[in-house]
């Protein structure tokens, strides 16, 4: 199965931004990509107890951006204003328990961001700038995270759907 770890996030308050757009309502905080089955069980009971030990926190969505940058947007972005240390922290333990099970790990570092859209071509490209030289200032969602989530993926022809496999409740040490 295609599967990541992630948390859950609310969509953003954009404007010019709807529900119909790609801001996906999770931020990847690992993605594992195609992992058989019989891999699920370790995985879960390798990373419980390297997650539970986290306290749940708040995060705090502010700040619009684009990968590279501003001038090439290929993925535009929001940031967060609290909660990236401790996102971090928690992608660092994931990507420690996946190592520590053989499984491959990301090179690139974890930047913690929710995807809003990606550019693929110059509509879009048009929209992205648009969207970046009038970014709002201010929170634009708050949540807690309280757990992180093994996600499974499935593409369909209307886009991914995700259903959960497994689930890491923060503030539970193990024991």
């Amino acid at each position: 199965m295609r599967a990541f770890l992630a948390v859950d996030l609310p969509r953003p308050a954009v404007p010019g931004m709807s529900a119909r757009d790609e801001a996906p309502p999770h931020l990847t905080l690992a993605f594992l990509g195609e992992i058989a089955e019989e891999r699920l069980a370790p995985l879960v009971e390798g990373l419980r107890p390297r997650l539970g030990g986290f306290a749940p926190f708040e995060a705090v969505l502010e700040g619009v951006g684009a990968f590279p940058d501003a001038r090439r947007p290929k993925v535009v972005w929001v940031g967060f204003s609290r909660g990236g240390p401790e996102l971090q922290a928690l992608a660092e333990a994931i990507r420690s328990g996946l190592a520590a099970l053989g499984l491959p790990v990301e090179a690139r570092p974890f930047v913690p961001h929710l995807t809003l859209f990606r550019v693929r071509g110059p509509g879009e490209a048009r929209r992205a700038r648009a969207l970046l030289a009038s970014a709002p200032t201010g929170a634009l969602g708050r949540t807690e995270i309280g757990e992180v989530l093994l996600k499974a993926s499935t593409l369909a022809p209307g886009g991914a759907v995700h259903r959960i496999v497994a689930r890491f409740p923060l503030g539970r040490p193990p024991g």
